[in-house]
């Protein structure tokens, strides 16, 4: 079993003087304003994910958390003023609350002024639900400063046909650059099948292996030509390997959704949201599972991304553990028995 144990995306001050040119999905040259990240397409393979460039007069704050993203908040921040009923704002967590009433001049704090209606559309794909995306036409273009050994990234409830990843670092250049193909081939060689089956996208996309850099810069791209691109979870961290995942791990869904019925056998359903859920056993080794333990402890009640086996999507969760118990069997191993309950999706 695997963990990413995923940093706090804030917001990192960034700074430039000057503009900067780069070249966009097209190949044109285009300029960057002063102030904002410069992210461009390699021009000689703009098949290649877009990367970050860093240059002596980029600056970039020590926090770790979103850089830049090209989803621009519809939201107006919210200041004191008077607000009409149904009017949205957001808060400078990037929150959007809808007014509740005419003539509103409530501090955000009041609930029964202002409705929260979740996090913004820019900063969906970073809160603690599967079920919020952020969304834009085309392409969802984001950069990260995580400030950390982030090994592992994590996007979940994907909707695009591209996903890439290229993480660059200050006074070395681009170190990374993936392109990996989301439709999922279901042809079975069949030239009919290839014709006329609906296509199938992966949803999940997983790497643990973005290189060892305290102060790299990751850009995720997230395309769907001629549609809207989606991403409703991004989580990046460190790895942490807990143990070997035994056989007869065991994966169920808990539904949300009510039925009721009517006296003459009718029904009608209310459909809200699930979460997944994960039971599993690890084996460790004895002289570490005291050391595990601890961590295990010092992750309660945290969001992390749970890898029962990184090669099986249907085994990766994200959300938190509701119970573990550890079983000290023998020398040299012993087992650890996992409850993973996920987040809402």
């Amino acid at each position: 079993m695997i963990v990413v144990d995923p940093v706090t995306i804030g917001d990192v001050a960034f700074s430039r003087a000057s503009p900067k040119w780069v070249f966009d999905r097209t190949g044109a040259s285009v300029q960057v304003p002063a102030g904002v990240p410069a992210v461009t397409y390699d021009p000689a393979e703009l098949s290649k994910a877009p990367y970050m460039i860093i240059g002596a007069d980029d600056i970039i704050g020590s926090a770790a958390g979103l850089l830049y993203s090209n989803v621009a908040d519809t939201e107006p921040l919210w200041t004191a003023g008077s607000y009409a009923k149904g009017a949205r704002v957001r808060s400078a967590a990037h929150i959007v609350y809808e007014s509740l009433a005419d003539g509103n001049t409530a501090a955000l704090t009041d609930a029964s002024k202002w409705l929260n209606r979740g996090a913004t559309n820019r900063r969906a794909m970073f809160d603690d639900r599967n079920n919020t995306q952020t969304s834009t036409a085309e392409e969802i273009i984001v950069v990260l400063s995580p400030r950390a050994i982030a090994q592992g990234l994590l996007l979940g409830n994907v909707d695009a046909s591209e996903v890439g990843i290229s993480v660059t670092v200050p006074n070395v250049g681009v170190v990374y650059s993936e392109t990996r193909n989301m439709i999922v081939s279901s042809s079975g060689s069949s030239f009919f099948r290839w014709g006329f089956n609906r296509i199938k996208r992966k949803t999940l996309f997983l790497t643990l292996m973005l290189p060892i850099y305290f102060n790299g810069v990751v850009t995720i791209s997230i395309r769907r030509p001629g549609g809207i691109a989606k991403c409703g979870m991004c989580m990046i961290g460190p790895t942490v390997e807990a143990g070997l995942t035994l056989m007869g791990l065991s994966t169920e869904i808990k539904d949300y959704s009510t039925t009721a019925f009517n006296v003459d056998g009718s029904s009608s359903t209310i459909e809200r949201g699930y979460r997944k859920l994960m039971t599993l056993d690890v084996t460790v080794d004895t002289a570490n599972i005291e050391q595990v333990e601890d961590q295990l402890i010092g992750w309660r009640q945290k969001t992390a991304v749970w890898i029962g086996a990184a090669h099986r999507p249907d085994t990766i969760i994200v959300g938190r553990y509701s119970s573990f118990k550890k079983v000290i069997e023998s020398y040299p191993r012993s087992k650890m028995a996992l409850q993973i309950e996920g987040v809402l999706s």
